[in-house]
């Protein structure tokens, strides 16, 4: 936050919405966990009206992460045997906490940048942006034949 565009920040897990992975209640998954999420996020968007980052990241790891989350997995997996492990179609996101905040520091510096300019200028972006992804999925249905 502090931002000159007053858009504030705000990370949330991914279980904000009542979606979580972890069974509520569990170890680290406290029972209110999901709706205090929710309800912050829109304190976040009534205490600064207009946009708001809403940023909700899968498992954050990285260097000096103390809750062995995600070591746990490889070092389990590589003392060989049989693995309890979830199912396939419920997957997790990993994301390194450095990659995250370089993410959002761009993020926050491309939203100041773009509302810094005029509403033609936008606008002139806007269409910039939908022919390159139109471009973009055309190229990828090419090369898929």
């Amino acid at each position: 936050m502090g931002c000159r565009h007053r858009q504030p920040d705000h990370t949330s897990a991914l279980d904000a919405r009542g979606r979580g992975r972890r069974e509520r209640g569990g170890p680290d998954f406290p029972p209110l966990c999901g709706p205090l999420e929710a309800l912050s996020e829109r304190e976040a968007q009534q205490a600064f009206p207009g946009p708001a980052t809403i940023i909700r990241p899968g498992l954050i790891v990285g260097v000096g992460e103390p809750s062995d989350r995600f070591t746990y997995w490889p070092l389990r997996i590589a003392r060989g045997g049989e693995v309890l492990a979830p199912p396939a179609n419920d997957p997790v996101q990993l994301i390194d906490a450095r990659d995250l905040g370089e993410w959002v520091i761009r993020l926050k510096a491309t939203l100041a940048f773009y509302q810094q300019q005029t509403e033609e200028r936008k606008a002139q972006l806007r269409a910039g942006l939908s022919a390159e992804r139109e471009a973009q999925v055309l190229a990828e249905r090419r090369a898929r034949g």
